[in-house]
């Protein structure tokens, strides 16, 4: 959560939730030996025991905290983000 600055800190009714994608997977088959190739591009969907290993798949390897700078959706620079850049943020892994 990153606390919102300006005038909508003391509203208190403009929240940015940002849901993170990437996380869809295929069950594995009862027999995890047997996993017959998907009929999806291999970038597009995983098998969920391999997506679990992956960053999309576990927060184990996360920070305590997260860098809002990475998108400039999250900055806090009004010329870069006129709509967002004053309201409270919250990521959703």
């Amino acid at each position: 959560h990153r606390a919102a600055t300006g005038p909508a800190a003391s509203s208190g009714k403009n929240w940015l939730l940002y849901f993170q994608g990437g996380g869809w997977c295929r069950p594995d088959p009862p027999d995890s030996d047997d996993k017959e190739p998907l009929p999806f591009p291999p970038s597009l969907i995983d098998w969920c025991s391999d997506r679990a290993t992956s960053e999309l798949g576990s927060t184990r390897s996360d920070a305590a905290t997260h860098d809002f700078s990475e998108k400039p959706l999250f900055s806090k620079d009004p010329f870069q983000n006129p709509m967002f850049h004053d309201w409270h943020v919250v990521f959703i892994r």
